[in-house]
């Protein structure tokens, strides 16, 4: 995956995350967050390593 697909997939990871967290806290999907962080983090490590293999 390149960094272009990897920015546009954490940006709607983004927008969802932002849209959970509009609704109060007792009533927020636990299970969606939950899934759309490690995405995220998963995601993350992916354009961290694709940054440190350019670099060398």
């Amino acid at each position: 995956m390149n960094i272009a697909e990897i920015e546009s997939k954490l940006k709607d990871l983004k927008i969802k995350q932002a849209e959970q967290m509009k609704t109060k806290k007792d009533k927020r999907d636990t299970i969606a967050l939950t899934a759309i962080r490690e995405e995220m983090n998963k995601l993350k490590d992916e354009a961290a390593a694709v940054y440190k293999s350019k670099r060398k």
